[in-house]
């Protein structure tokens, strides 16, 4: 079935949680989840600001962490986000 505005190169080949076709950061479109692990979802995009396919890593901190460790964790993906 086709989608929309979205040509068939982009379309989703699966929807986990149904976060396929949001849009993050204004000009990401998630496409299809390319894997997941403890570290966080790295997903196909759209960037729709330049027309061309992006990956997006949408980072995760597991929740049962410690303050501390959890405070460390948040650091790191700040530092990796630069």
């Amino acid at each position: 079935m086709p989608t929309p505005g979205i040509p068939a190169l982009h379309r989703p080949r699966d929807r986990p949680n149904g976060a396929a076709h949001r849009v993050v950061g204004g000009r990401y479109r998630l496409l299809s989840r390319l894997g997941h692990g403890g570290m966080g979802t790295v997903w196909r995009a759209h960037d729709q600001v330049v027309d061309r396919e992006a990956a997006v890593k949408e980072p995760r901190v597991p929740d049962h962490l410690g303050e501390r460790e959890h405070t460390t964790a948040h650091q790191r993906r700040r530092v990796e986000a630069r």
